[in-house]
């Protein structure tokens, strides 16, 4: 039997109403409730779609209207990708979308997984458990690289409900969706295949195939086939039928003539009563021994008591000690932090007071200069009022000449020196550039100097490190390694680790080829190298401690990766390349690392090369599928994704995978002496450049004094020149207005003088409250120390009392063990005690059903012994005439089987008769509906053609399984020419013809839904608009059902404004995803007419 789904066109409303009228024929398509088709769909169309990572969309989410729906763009732009997404979305398989083989080609190029969700209409009488799911239905399909896939079907509110396909599948038959189905989604492909094709035998398997009836005539063939094969098996079975008959009557005379042997059995009825209590006696005195050993071990238990209550009274003796030190260690250390604070407060007071004490002395400062500005002018001021006061006024003339003389002398002076002047500007400039060139000379061998130095210091620790590791590989890792590996065995010993941890990782890898130690070393990273792999947080918590207490070095503790550790290797299968990858060249013996190892750099996916040029020719041209990184034999880096990039190693050697220590050593110690040569050759350049810059630094301060003094004569000469040109006629002069200046000054002094006093006053406080604060900073410096110094005896007393409360922990473990172990023995015996006490009761109690006791001293297996001979006796007597049971169990089975065999021939021959009653029904009904679906497909295809004024008709052969379009077009109506195949039609005209042949079938389908991908990329203008014209009619009176239509070209010239008024449109201008972006832009432009 098929699904509802396959079992004919039209399947869903029909199959409704099959089960009400009970008659076969209503299952025509001509039964359309044209009340429902008349208003907007309620239940199974879409509403929106989204798409991630699916073909050429990397997230793209839309939503559709409920009538047409146009989505049009460029080739390239993603249109197909939608619509294969819906048959993909709705559970259609990869083989159904001709656009690939399998599902993982629908997932977008460089990523893992894609995922499609499409929102169903879910309303009205017909919606589907409508109480579970509400007014919408989510389909959610997650698509995986490695063909794994998984469903969500979710409700209204985006709760999953079912994730089985089998519930898809039962949604989409209630709502008539057939994804396989060309009339209800049209791809290119099957338009290519049925409709384009020129052979009239594809278009009646697109016929058959849009209407169903293909597969309803291969389930009918298939029913054919099953019952004469059932029928032939019939007639096998049949001719053995007097077969059994005649063996059921031989084992019956054997039943009839079966004598009885019931003396011998009796006798053996009564040897087993006395064997029953044989028994018994046996068992009472098998219990003597384990009652004995019972008590034995029963008077041991205090024993064991005793030991476990002095295990206990130690470690909490241990225990509370321990905690007291814990307690007085945590005061100490908050105390030690309580202090922290003070003593920063006190630092920072410290540094504020000397900020404090700064500044008043430089407003003192300050206060002086202007009280020693202020006395000076004073000065000057007495000076002038007695040079005036002893001034000859006479011979001015004279003064006047020799003024002049004077100016011209001066002028003289400054003119020589201003050219002195440019003359020293010009050779500070150059002393200037050569010690500024000699001073980055001098940085940058002062930065090679300490660059060589710290080269030289590392290799040294290297060496030593590697020295060490002559005797113990570890030490590669670090002088503490070997120390950490030790506690960590210890702590699993005591256990304290759930699972061993596993590490140094790179102590567990080894190459097939030494040569790529650098590359693999710089990939991995020391830190993956180094590192550690524990399978849960609480042994990372333990482990993390042992690092803390071994690892000096902050910057030298090694990484923690934890993840639980599995056994089973990860599947990493990637294409074949001509070059290896990281992981082909790892030897690993434990899975856990390799697992690790993968997760973490994904070392399947990374190539290596020995050439530099010929890796950068494959990564920046064509990388094989899954590489997207490379590494050279020197340990470049090469990235091919999004762009191609090149990173240049700086490191020349492997220090963790090397195979010979030996050669390692050999190299450092070589580059160690090499660094040293570099080392003082640079010493000796940066001493000559030292005194280079010394001797110019001379020279220019020599420079810079003669310019000092250059411009102190020029400005003393400048200033005497001003003064003799301003210089004033001696006048009777009245000295009373700077003996006032004099007065005034006088009291300025005084202001100054008590300004000083107060300000002096200021700095000496300043310096008292400085000193304070730095002695309290010192004060709470000491209590640091102290504090510091009396925590260490009591935490290492600590340590000791914690490994003394470990010892004391593992003996209480120990004899409660032992104690456990005893109380497990002594709970086995008493119940091997009971139990056997238990048998012996049971035993009893069934002897006493037998019979009563009876006392006997023979063993039991004396009496087993007479039993079997006397059963031996019956055998041989039944050997002769048979056994009893055997003959009567046999001839009860047989009768048995031969009457079942019989009554279920008679049974499958009246179900195969009225099979094949029903099939011929079927077969009529199925002629009748071909009949009937040709008929309507004709007529709607004419009525069709009439829309552009073509005339013509579908000639369809059942026979000979065509159909081939008999078509006239207007031009040639009133010609005598015959109307001819779409052979001789133009390109236009034949693809009109292929669309009214598609809506003539569409005419006849009940799916909610239909899609039709570049139905106009063929047509001319005049048969696109006409073309359209017919399907936005035929969409507008079948409001009820939600159409798609996928085009690259343009569609504003074709759409009239009475269309866009008539019917409840929507169209999507999709634009060319960026490809290679982890984003594309989905819905670029939506247009609503309504």
């Amino acid at each position: 039997m098929t699904s509802k789904r396959k079992n004919g066109f039209d399947n869903g409303s029909q199959m409704k109403k099959s089960r009400n009228s009970g008659d076969d024929f209503s299952q025509c398509p001509d039964f359309h409730d044209n009340a429902t088709m008349n208003k907007e769909a309620e239940a199974g169309i879409i509403e929106s779609i989204s798409l991630k990572n699916f073909m050429c969309h990397a997230n793209m989410e839309f939503s559709l209207g409920p009538n047409v729906n146009f989505l049009i763009g460029n080739n390239g732009s993603g249109k197909s990708a939608v619509l294969t997404a819906i048959m993909i979305g709705l559970g259609g398989k990869a083989s159904v979308t001709n656009r690939g083989s399998t599902l993982k080609n629908f997932i977008k190029t460089g990523k893992r997984t894609a995922e499609i969700s499409i929102k169903l209409r879910n309303l009205g009488p017909d919606a589907y458990r409508h109480d579970v799911y509400g007014d919408y239905i989510v389909v959610e399909r997650k698509l995986s690289y490695d063909g794994a896939g998984s469903y969500k079907l979710k409700n209204a509110n985006l709760n999953v409900v079912d994730s089985r396909k089998d519930e898809l599948v039962a949604i989409l038959d209630h709502f008539s969706i057939q994804v396989d189905n060309p009339v209800a989604i049209l791809t290119q492909e099957a338009s290519k295949t049925f409709l384009h094709s020129k052979s009239p035998h594809d278009k009646y398997k697109f016929f058959l195939k849009a209407t169903q009836l293909e597969q309803t005539k291969h389930d009918y063939v298939n029913a054919e086939e099953s019952k004469r094969c059932a029928s032939e098996i019939i007639k096998e079975k049949g001719k053995l039928v007097p077969e059994m008959e005649k063996e059921v009557l031989h084992w019956r005379q054997k039943f009839e003539a079966c004598e009885s042997l019931d003396t011998l059995k009796d006798k053996i009825f009564h040897l087993k009563q006395e064997l029953a209590w044989a028994i018994i006696g046996e068992r009472e005195k098998s219990l003597l021994p384990l009652s004995k050993e019972l008590k034995s071990e029963t008077l041991r238990t205090p024993k064991f008591d005793q030991k476990v209550e002095e295990s206990e009274a130690e470690v909490k003796q241990v225990g509370d000690e321990h905690s007291k030190l814990q307690e007085k260690v945590k005061r100490l250390r908050e105390e030690a932090e309580a202090l922290k604070p003070q003593r920063v407060a006190a630092r920072n007071n410290c540094i504020e007071k000397k900020g404090e004490v700064k500044r008043n002395q430089e407003d003192y400062r300050k206060i002086c200069l202007e009280r020693d500005s202020v006395a000076g002018d004073k000065k000057q001021i007495e000076q002038r009022i007695k040079e005036l006061r002893q001034k000859d006024y006479s011979d001015y003339d004279e003064q006047r000449r020799a003024r002049r003389d004077r100016i011209c002398n001066l002028e003289l002076q400054l003119s020589s020196h201003q050219d002195r002047m440019k003359t020293i500007d010009n050779d500070l400039m150059q002393f200037k550039a050569a010690i500024s060139t000699i001073q980055q000379e001098l940085s940058q061998e002062r930065h090679a100097e300490k660059t060589v130095l710290n080269t030289v210091r590392n290799t040294e620790a290297q060496l030593v490190t590697l020295e060490s590791a002559r005797t113990n590989t570890l030490s590669r890792y670090g002088s503490w390694m070997p120390e950490a590996i030790r506690r960590i065995e210890d702590a699993f010993r005591r256990g304290r680790f759930t699972k061993k941890p596993i590490g140094p990782i790179g102590a567990n890898i080894s190459l097939r080829d030494p040569k790529w130690a650098l590359a693999i070393e710089i990939c991995l990273g020391r830190p993956l190298c180094a590192g550690f792999l524990v399978d849960n947080f609480n042994d990372e918590r333990v482990l993390e401690e042992i690092f803390t207490q071994v690892c000096t070095q902050r910057n030298q503790k090694p990484s923690i990766f934890t993840s639980k550790f599995q056994s089973v290797l990860f599947n990493v299968q990637k294409n074949t390349t001509p070059y290896p990858s990281i992981l082909d060249m790892l030897v690993i013996q434990d899975p856990i690392v390799s697992n690790c190892i993968i997760d973490q750099r994904g070392v399947e996916g990374i190539l290596l090369f020995e050439n530099s040029e010929e890796a950068a020719d494959v990564m920046q041209g064509r990388p094989p599928n899954g590489f997207n990184q490379a590494y050279t034999i020197g340990g470049d880096l090469m990235v091919s994704y999004p762009v191609f990039r090149i990173y240049s190693s700086d490191k020349n050697r492997a220090q963790f995978l090397t195979p010979s220590v030996e050669d390692v050593i050999r190299q450092l110690r070589n580059e160690l002496n090499q660094h040293n040569s570099q080392l003082q050759k640079l010493k000796l350049k940066i001493k000559c450049l030292e005194a280079d810059e010394k001797k110019n630094v001379a020279e220019k301060e020599k420079l810079d004094a003669a310019v000092r003094k250059l411009r102190q004569n020029m400005s003393s000469h400048e200033m005497e020149i001003n003064e003799l040109k301003n210089f004033e006629e001696p006048q009777p002069m009245d000295v009373s207005t700077l003996e006032s200046d004099i007065n005034e000054l006088d009291a300025k002094l005084r202001e100054l003088n008590s300004k000083a006093d107060d300000q002096l006053e200021k700095v000496s406080i300043a310096q008292h409250n400085l000193a304070e604060a730095e002695r309290q900073s010192n004060e709470l410096t000491k209590l640091l120390v102290s504090a510091a110094d009396s925590l260490e005896p009591i935490r290492t007393r600590f340590e000791e009392l914690g490994d003394e409360l470990e010892m004391a922990r593992r003996n209480q473990k120990h004899y409660l063990m032992k104690k456990k172990e005893h109380e497990k023995k002594l709970l086995q015996l008493q119940q091997e005690c009971n139990a056997k006490t238990a048998d012996l009761q049971s035993d009893l109690e069934k002897a006493q059903q037998i019979c009563d006791r009876i006392q006997t001293s023979r063993s039991a297996q004396n009496i087993e012994i007479e039993i079997r001979q006397i059963e031996k006796r019956i055998m041989s007597e039944e050997k002769i005439r048979g056994d009893r049971n055997e003959i009567t169990q046999t001839y009860h089975k047989k009768r048995e089987v031969y009457e079942n065999v019989k009554r279920e021939l008679n049974q499958i021959e009246n179900f195969l008769q009225k099979l094949e009653e029903s099939l011929h029904v079927r077969n009529q009904w199925f002629c009748q509906q071909r009949e009937s679906l040709s008929l309507r497909t004709r007529l709607n295809f004419i009525v069709f053609l009439s829309e552009r004024d073509y005339s013509g008709t579908l000639e369809i052969s059942h026979t000979d399984e065509t159909i081939e379009p008999i078509i006239q077009p207007k031009a040639k109506r009133g010609s005598q020419l015959q109307a001819s195949s779409s052979k001789s039609l133009s390109g236009g005209e034949k693809s009109f013809s292929t669309a009214c042949f598609v809506l003539a079938l569409w005419d006849g389908t009940s799916s909610p839904f239909r899609c039709l991908d570049e139905y106009d990329v063929f047509m001319d203008m005049v048969n696109r608009r006409i073309t359209m014209d017919m399907m936005m009619k035929f969409a507008a009176g079948k409001p009820g059902c939600q159409f798609i239509f996928l085009s690259p070209l343009d569609i504003s010239g074709v759409l009239t404004d009475q269309t866009r008024a008539q019917i409840k449109m929507r169209i999507f201008e999709m634009h060319p995803p960026e490809r290679g972006l982890t984003q594309n832009t989905a819905d670029d432009n939506e247009e609503d007419a309504d």
